[in-house]
């Protein structure tokens, strides 16, 4: 994490940007702790909500996310708050491919850092 967060660079807003051929946008909190042994109570609780806004008539306010709206659905709206996370089964099917990654980390194919 450390080197990729070196080579991508590390954004104030939290939001980054690979420099990559193949960009992808990531966010992590500042300070995060970044384990390796996930349960899957972890990943949704990280996962489930990865932005939430609250808005009134003229105004979009950033909010700290609070409990999930619906873990079935990736975008979410309930009276005048908007979440944006991951499904329930995009959550599943991360905790599969680390799962994977650190079971090849074992038989030595994959080196983590």
């Amino acid at each position: 994490i450390d080197y990729k967060m070196r080579k991508w660079g590390w954004s104030r807003s939290g939001f980054n940007v690979s420099s990559s051929p193949f960009p992808i946008v990531w966010t992590m909190e500042p300070h995060t702790n970044f384990k390796f042994e996930w349960t899957l109570e972890d990943l949704n609780e990280k996962l489930g909500v990865l932005a939430q806004f609250e808005f009134n008539e003229d105004k979009i306010f950033s909010v700290s996310p609070s409990k999930n709206l619906n873990p079935r659905k990736g975008v979410r709206k309930s009276g005048n708050t908007i979440q944006f996370g991951l499904t329930s089964y995009e959550i599943k099917a991360v905790k599969k491919k680390i799962d994977y990654i650190l079971k090849q980390n074992k038989k030595g194919k994959y080196e983590l850092f």
